[in-house]
Formats: structure tokens, C-alpha cells, sequence
């Protein structure tokens, strides 16, 4: 994975879902043909420990309130029974690498069935080890991520959301040294944080003299995304089409 850039790397999340449902293939299929660099997907998994690409513990919302179950309450077959509301599948991990095995990958581990979900990543890592090399992985807790790199130490991973915000904050109040940040990590920069301004200059830079990287976090409008660019953040997730 070659990230020597003067653009920044873009990372569609959850695939591009103006027309689509978030997660699907047709969402991430959007996306790859918009140019992004990168596919950001959350792992879940089923009872029979089957790995879907899935954001929230229950299918409620993705179903429209037709299936009311969590994930891990239903069977592979199960799931795959589903249609969602647009016609579309939920899709499994091991389509997904099979249909975007051209694409480089994010994997957002969600907490409630981290342990277990590590225990079965580890063994389709370890048939696919090229895994490793074209993806991030991003955890909630400081014990899911230590269990995952103990077993593959080269594994890159996103900072978490409570070093992020650590880090955020104290640069925005001059206590630059608070704020934890490593040469090398790589730190999210929300546009904002309880109405103040996050994603500027001078907290870009900050990142940047400690040697880290940052990811400018879901802009929410076009004007935000080239404020991004401007401000040469490393990364750029989002909701929208690339620009």
C-alpha cells in the first residue's frame, strides 16, 4: 500500500449511500467508481460466526424495522434470507474482499463481539495474509486492539476515538503537551466538537510537527471537504462523493 501522496487518501464510509444502503455492495461499488482509495466497513458476527458487514447490533434500522434481531441472535442462512428495503443484501466479508480485492480496506471492529470476531478475523488473516498489508484496523478498547496486534504486531491501526479527542482537545487549549500524540499514528480531526471548530490550521499543523497523521472526520458538506484539502490532511473520510 503506497501512501506517499501530495493528495489526500480518500475513504469512503460505509460506501457511498446517496442511492444505496450503507454497507451493501452496491454502496461500495458507488464508491469505487468514484476514485476513492480506500473502503471503511464495519465487522459484525452471526451466530455461526460468520463475518457481516454490519454498523449497528440489531437490524432494525438497515431492515426498517422488519427484523428487530441482533446479529449475533441470527444464523448465516438467516441473514442471507434478508431483503432489505431497496432490494439490496447484506453483504459478507468474504464477498466483499472477493468483489473489492482491488480496493484497500478499512475495519472498524465494533466492541460488543470484539474478542470473538478477533478469534475468527485471525484465522481468515492468516488464509489471506495480504490482508495485513492493504488495510487499517480501527478498535473502541485499548484491549480488543492490544489482543489483535499481540497476534499480527504489523497490523496498522487507526487511533481510537478517546485518543483522537484527547489529542483534539489539547491542542485547542495550548496544552499541546497533553496531548499523547505519537510520530507515525494516525489521529482523526472532526470539523467540530460541541460547536467549536476543530478541522483549522493550527491543529493540523500541531499533528503534523509530532510527526502524526491526520484524518480529517466525516466533513458534512462540500465546502468542508475542500477546507480538508487546503489544510493538506492526510486522510479524508466521508459520506459523499469525492471531489
Amino acid at each position: 500500500m503506497n501512501l506517499v501522496s501530495q493528495e489526500p487518501l480518500w475513504i469512503s464510509h460505509r460506501g457511498l449511500c446517496q442511492n444505496f444502503l450503507e454497507n451493501t455492495k452496491e454502496a461500495f461499488k458507488a464508491a469505487e467508481a468514484s476514485g476513492f482509495d480506500f473502503l471503511e466497513t464495519d465487522l459484525r458476527l452471526t451466530k455461526d460466526q460468520k463475518i457481516v458487514l454490519l454498523h449497528d447490533c440489531d437490524l432494525s434500522r438497515i431492515t426498517g424495522g422488519a427484523v428487530q434481531s441482533n446479529t449475533e441472535e441470527l444464523s448465516s442462512d438467516e441473514i442471507k434470507s434478508i431483503d432489505l428495503p431497496t432490494g439490496q443484501k447484506i453483504l459478507f466479508m468474504k464477498d466483499f474482499m472477493e468483489e473489492f480485492k482491488n480496493m484497500n480496506w478499512v475495519f472498524d471492529i465494533k466492541p460488543e463481539t470484539a474478542h470473538s470476531l478477533i478469534q475468527v478475523l485471525s484465522r481468515v488473516i492468516r488464509d489471506r495474509p495480504q490482508v495485513i498489508e492493504k488495510t487499517y484496523f480501527l478498535f473502541w478498547s485499548k484491549t480488543h486492539e492490544k489482543e489483535f496486534l499481540n497476534l499480527f504486531p504489523k497490523a496498522k491501526c487507526f487511533q481510537r476515538e478517546t485518543k483522537c479527542y484527547r489529542a483534539n482537545l489539547a491542542f485547542l487549549l495550548g496544552l499541546d503537551f497533553l496531548s499523547g500524540v505519537k510520530s507515525g499514528e494516525i489521529y482523526s480531526i472532526p470539523p467540530r466538537f460541541k460547536g467549536v471548530k476543530l478541522l483549522k490550521k493550527s491543529q493540523v499543523e500541531k499533528f503534523h510537527k509530532k510527526g502524526a497523521k491526520v484524518i480529517a472526520y466525516l466533513p458534512d458538506s462540500k465546502t468542508e471537504i475542500q477546507v480538508a484539502k487546503e489544510l493538506n490532511c492526510d486522510f479524508i473520510i466521508s459520506n459523499l462523493a469525492k471531489i
